[in-house]
């Protein structure tokens, strides 16, 4: 079948086509040269809870070396931290104490049981042994040169629990050798009453993360939320930076290059009095829009498939695994808003005549959707007003991090562009052209 209008609207776009394929593609490959960057300052593997934080410090004989810190109360005698081996399918994000089936209080009692009130910490230690052995293991001789002791069997005490700390002092830097992966502290009271023990914790080996200096603006600045709602993306997650860097822009992006694409679809034509000879030649209107339409289908597809293998080389380059599934994803997820954004933009073409007003209208219209995301992210109306905006039915979050699609984001634009695209036709079928 021949396409001749298809041919010559494809040769006349294929400039800026080509140009901004090119700045797409570029434009991967740079973002994840980025993350090199990001990456040279990333904070130690963490995690912390309640006032304990544990830091992975660096590995000892293939097994970590841990930084376990805690926050310390007035009218705290001394300081007991606790390492518990836990089931690695457990929901460690949301534990607590009492979910810790092996952590007894009462076991540790007899650890004081022969605690004698007035009596010095540094005396009672001397008086049992181990711990005063496992006490004085942690020396901090001359700033770097540290001992760091592993945790020991806690005595008397149920299996998988290990001492890991028993003194005065606020943190405590051991060899994780054996299998703890929880830890908890307790923080224990003048008067040496362990009923009236406070516990800090449990504080997991299993969910450590890093964090950069971006991250803390973005959980410090409000305005962060204009951009990103309320999604908890990690910057220094090569998936979080993909979406933060990346996605937030792209449907930006996409939908200012299709608006432009599309706005001429009509309106240059009518406009320039062009479309008079090709009806004249025997084009069909419905053949005419069906050519262009192509046009502007092909645009999509070569911008997409860039970006794409920008992003996926980019990701290479740097010698990271690629998240395929999510960035896959994210791009699948922005072909209903590419739909949306096609289908207004002709129909704009189709009311307007004048082609310098059909493409304001359009920009303007794109400008003022992705405006109303930004408001109403601030001010909570994505239940609202927000479902005016093409830009509100991406989610970048859900897209990237979790590899799912909604519904509602996919239907909504879609029915908007398709509804769209055939009101085009039909007005464009009934419109009157004028010489």
């Amino acid at each position: 079948m021949k396409l001749p209008l298809f041919k010559a609207a494809f040769k006349d776009q294929q400039t800026s086509m080509w140009v901004y394929v090119g700045v797409m593609l570029f434009y991967g490959l740079l973002i994840m040269v980025a993350y090199l960057s990001v990456e040279d300052m990333m904070s130690d593997p963490f995690s912390s809870v309640e006032g304990v934080t544990l830091t992975k410090i660096g590995t000892n004989d293939d097994d970590d070396v841990f930084n376990l810190k805690w926050e310390t109360r007035t009218g705290t005698a001394a300081h007991v931290a606790f390492g518990f081996d836990m089931d690695e399918n457990m929901d460690w994000a949301n534990l607590t104490i009492e979910d810790i089936g092996a952590f007894d209080p009462g076991q540790f009692e007899e650890l004081f049981a022969d605690h004698i009130r007035n009596i010095s910490l540094e005396e009672y230690l001397r008086e049992n042994p181990a711990l005063m052995e496992f006490f004085e293991n942690y020396t901090h001789d001359n700033g770097d040169d540290m001992d760091y002791p592993a945790p020991i069997p806690f005595p008397d005490g149920g299996p998988g629990i290990e001492l890991v700390y028993f003194g005065e002092g606020t943190y405590a830097n051991f060899t994780n050798s054996g299998t703890s992966r929880l830890f908890v502290v307790g923080l224990i009271p003048n008067d040496w009453n362990l009923s009236n023990i406070t516990f800090l914790g449990p504080v997991s080996a299993m969910d450590l993360r890093q964090m950069s200096d971006f991250d803390e603006y973005l959980e410090d600045n409000p305005m962060m939320k204009a951009f990103f709602g309320e999604a908890a993306i990690s910057f220094t997650e090569l998936d979080g930076f993909i979406a933060l860097e990346y996605f937030s822009m792209w449907p930006l992006m996409l939908l200012i290059f299709l608006a432009i694409k599309t706005g001429g679809t009509v309106s240059k034509h009518v406009d320039d009095q062009s479309i008079d000879i090709l009806l004249a030649t025997g084009y069909s209107r419905i053949r005419f829009l069906n050519e262009k339409m192509l046009v502007v289908a092909m645009n999509l597809v070569l911008v997409v498939l860039a970006a794409w293998v920008g992003v996926v080389l980019g990701i290479m380059m740097i010698g990271k695994p690629v998240p395929v599934a999510g960035i896959t994803f994210s791009f699948l997820g922005s072909i209903p808003l590419a739909i949306g954004m096609i289908g207004l933009s002709l129909l704009l073409s189709v009311l307007i005549d004048e082609n310098s007003k059909t493409t304001g209208a359009i920009m303007g219209l794109t400008i003022f959707m992705f405006m109303i995301q930004i408001v109403s992210n601030i001010a909570g109306w994505q239940d609202g007003l927000g479902y005016i905006s093409l830009f509100t039915y991406y989610d970048m979050s859900q897209l990237m991090i979790d590899r799912a699609f909604d519904l509602v984001n996919v239907i909504v634009p879609s029915a908007i562009g398709i509804i769209s695209i055939a009101a085009s036709y039909i007005l464009f079928k009934r419109k009157e052209i004028h010489a």
